[in-house]
């Protein structure tokens, strides 16, 4: 069954293009290696002036889009945690990872921390980035939907309109699911929406199920009350990873993995109070209620494992099949792509790469 766009192009092209089309002008000061282990406070929503900063201080800036796939960063900012690696760090939320990814690609920004599946589109076009670690996992993903759609299992999607917003990691988990019972997204009709109105929809019945970003999900089961329902699929772990700009020094590297390896400890060691922290920082995007029940299923760990580069790797083609993405991907590139020199020198035990 033939796909229903509410746009002539799918969003991965639109994402490809925003990827390429990233300027570098505006460039923030590369980072340098500090003298001294000493720094000034931190800031999330401003960036310090330079007459704040000690000399011996670095100022990062870091572009991210998820408060939960990337909360170490947000943690080690409400609890004042860059200081004490000698780092007066601006972290800078955007709407989405795609705008972050643009924001390093453009040199507005020395890291920044982006789901999967941008950073494969970017592999593809060949942009320069360098792959630091990964920072959490999630693989709870739900299908959104209702009692009276006659959607009770995977199987039961075809021929049915499912909402998605194209190009993205919710797509990509619905053709995983799909493909979990024989099925592909030509089994479907699928439906391009934003992610904000995938559940409206599901109420208005224009549509029978979809997929949106996790974030929507407990409006989901207010909006549908009695009649929501759901199934889980956890065969795709969406990874936060963090990236940095070509050439920036392995000592800073080193110095804001520190920083966001004690995030994790203290994530993992305060809940309640990192779930407030977090809320905090998302200025009202995230209720604490659902940062409290969703930060637990995004598995946090710093690393750079195996499994990352054969997930790109997997999402270049899947780019390529369905997304009409050009390019190659394969483990030599994607590896290549990868620098475990900072990650191996803060903790080795982390690093296990093909």
């Amino acid at each position: 069954m033939s796909k229903f766009r509410f746009a002539k192009t799918s969003t991965s092209a639109a994402v490809a293009a925003m990827l390429l089309g990233a300027c570098s002008t505006s460039k923030v000061s590369q980072a340098t290696a500090p003298t001294s282990a000493a720094a000034s406070s931190t800031s999330t929503s401003t960036g310090v002036s330079a007459s704040s900063a000690p000399a011996s201080s670095v100022k990062v800036t870091i572009a991210g889009g998820d408060y939960l796939g990337g909360a170490p960063a947000y943690i080690a900012s409400a609890k004042s945690m860059w200081a004490s690696n000698g780092l007066q760090a601006h972290v800078a939320n955007f709407a989405t990872g795609v705008l972050a990814l643009n924001a390093l690609l453009g040199g507005q920004a020395n890291f920044a921390f982006v789901a999967d599946l941008p950073i494969a589109t970017a592999l593809l076009n060949k942009r320069g980035l360098v792959i630091d670690a990964n920072l959490s996992k999630f693989s709870q993903w739900l299908l959104l939907t209702t009692k009276s759609s006659g959607v009770n299992s995977f199987a039961s999607l075809k021929g049915k309109k499912i909402g998605v917003p194209v190009g993205t990691n919710a797509e990509y988990v619905l053709d995983q699911m799909l493909v979990s019972v024989g099925l592909s997204l030509s089994s479907i009709t699928v439906v391009n929406l934003a992610p904000a109105q995938i559940v409206p929809a599901i109420q208005r019945g224009d549509i029978a199920a979809g997929v949106t970003f996790p974030t929507f999900y407990t409006a989901a089961q207010t909006i549908l009350g009695s009649s929501y329902q759901e199934l889980t699929y956890s065969g795709y772990a969406e990874h936060t990873v963090l990236l940095s700009a070509p050439g920036t020094p392995a000592a800073t590297v080193e110095r804001v993995l520190r920083t966001l390896i004690s995030a994790d400890n203290y994530i993992a060691s305060n809940p309640a109070a990192a779930a407030s922290a977090i809320a905090a920082q998302s200025g009202g995007a995230d209720s604490v209620s659902f940062v409290s029940s969703y930060l637990p299923k995004y598995a946090q760990k710093v690393d750079l494992l195996s499994g990352l580069p054969a997930l790109l790797v997997a999402e270049g083609q899947w780019l390529n099949s369905t997304q009409g993405v050009g390019g190659s991907l394969n483990q030599a590139t994607v590896v290549s792509a990868m620098d475990s020199t900072a990650l191996s020198a803060v903790d080795a035990t982390r690093v296990s790469l093909p």
